[in-house]
């Protein structure tokens, strides 16, 4: 999957190879389908502000056609992407862990976690399974988004406090 980030949502371009025989892979005969699922924050800040958190050490550059006033050279990579202020006192933070996108939403004392409303585009259909993790159907298959892990760190002890994914129509 490839993942734009903007304001206030992610986009993930999801794809399948699709192969016109099925005992062998061609990459001539295999095509790509792809799809688009979006993951929206309702109700959000639309200018909270982006950073680049945890600069890895190498740099891309982006040479592409002949016009070097077009070329974008020694571009930072990080590791995490931070929103600020999404919400009233909360914070979003994106990153890969084992290959995978997590985000992690960083509430202040006193912020209200009910603000938080996820709102999903490009799935077929939305549930919740019997382990509290968020099932998303969608045309090639099925994105599952574990339960969320909720804790309040105090002294540099984390205590585990009850969070859940809720479904409300829309």
């Amino acid at each position: 999957y490839e993942v734009n980030l903007s304001s206030n949502e992610a986009a993930f371009s999801l794809s399948r190879l699709s192969d016109t025989h099925p005992r062998r892979l061609n990459h001539a005969a295999a095509q790509s389908s792809r799809e688009l699922v979006k993951m929206a924050l309702q109700g959000a800040n639309p200018n909270s502000q982006l950073e680049g958190c945890d600069e890895l050490p190498g740099k891309t550059n982006y040479i592409i056609g002949n016009d070097s006033t077009k070329w974008l050279t020694g571009v930072p990579n990080y590791a995490k992407v931070r929103y600020t202020s999404v919400y009233p006192g909360i914070d979003l933070i994106y990153y890969g862990n084992q290959r995978q996108l997590e985000y992690d939403f960083v509430i202040a004392p006193g912020a209200d976690p009910s603000a938080i409303q996820l709102k999903f585009a490009g799935v077929r259909r939305t549930s919740i399974n019997d382990r509290g993790d968020l099932i998303l159907q969608t045309v090639h298959g099925t994105i599952r988004q574990l339960k969320p892990v909720v804790y309040q760190e105090t002294n540099g002890t984390k205590q585990h406090v009850e969070g859940r994914y809720k479904l409300t129509a829309t």
